[in-house]
């Protein structure tokens, strides 16, 4: 494998979901660092998740694209 293979995958959610929905989401690949903030404003997140994430599960929690750099 390569680097890029074993690279972390940074998601957010800011969904409400099941606990045992969550653990089935963490434990589907060590590659995923889940960070779960179930809210519909996005100053609720921290900086630093926001900077970080690079995938976004959400219906409405949008942050400023500065804040957001790494969104694929």
């Amino acid at each position: 494998m390569t680097e890029i293979d074993n690279a972390e995958i940074n998601l957010l959610l800011t969904l409400p979901i099941e606990q045992d929905l969550l653990e089935r989401l963490e434990a589907y690949s060590s590659l995923i660092k889940l960070h779960h903030y179930p809210t519909r404003d996005p100053d609720d997140i921290p900086d630093e998740v926001w900077e970080q994430t690079e995938v976004l599960y959400t219906l409405n929690t949008l942050p400023l694209p500065e804040k957001a750099p790494n969104l694929k």
